[in-house]
């Protein structure tokens, strides 16, 4: 009696004739309109971030990153180029604190790289043969 009284309310009148009992309402399209709304929320979410369009304001040309040397599961030390400076922060999980400050350099030329291991491989092999 409730949802016929509710739907009377809400529906156009002379929508139900008297004494007609309202027609059942499903939340099935409801609910499936929700998840699709919700599901392109997160494609377009993965999209921008997949794009990279998040990077391109001003402050993304500041902050270059130079090095970072991992010392535990959540402790690194990173240098950040800002300008013609480079800082030296200590980042942990709880903070990040600065450890130096220096001068921006040219980088050193990296080592050459080690040998791969399946040149490492092959050349024991053929050395046991």
């Amino acid at each position: 009696m409730k949802r016929a009284a509710l739907l009377a309310s809400v529906l156009p009148a002379g929508a139900l004739a008297a004494g007609e009992a309202a027609p059942a309402v499903s939340a099935a399209p409801m609910l499936g309109a929700l998840v699709a709304v919700v599901a392109a929320i997160f494609a377009a979410a993965f999209l921008f971030k997949r794009s990279g369009l998040q990077q391109s304001g001003a402050g993304a040309s500041l902050l270059k990153p130079v090095a970072t040397l991992a010392l535990g599961a959540r402790e690194k030390i990173v240098v950040v180029q800002v300008a013609d400076r480079w800082l030296v922060l200590g980042v942990t999980a709880q903070s990040i604190q600065p450890l130096a400050d220096l001068e921006a350099k040219d980088l050193p030329a990296a080592p050459a790289a080690a040998a791969p291991f399946a040149g490492l491989l092959a050349k024991a092999l053929k050395r046991h043969d």
